[in-house]
């Protein structure tokens, strides 16, 4: 049994191309490549942080975070 691909035109769209589907003449939806997220080095922030961001947050900032104001 030969497999036949979803789309004739992944070819085209993995080669970095949009693709449009049409019926009957009519295009309906295009079919583009994703873009390739870019990649973010760790440590890219200056400075450090210390022991005290594992403290608990005040009970007032707390209670923003669990109920801002909009």
């Amino acid at each position: 049994m030969r497999r036949r691909p979803i789309c004739p035109g992944l070819d085209e769209v993995k080669a970095g191309e949009d693709f449009i589907l049409a019926k009957m003449g009519k295009p309906f939806a295009r079919l583009s490549p994703l873009e390739t997220p870019k990649r973010v080095p760790m440590g890219f922030l200056k400075g450090e942080a210390g022991e005290e961001i594992f403290d608990p947050l005040p009970d007032e900032e707390l209670a923003e975070w669990e109920h801002p104001v909009v």
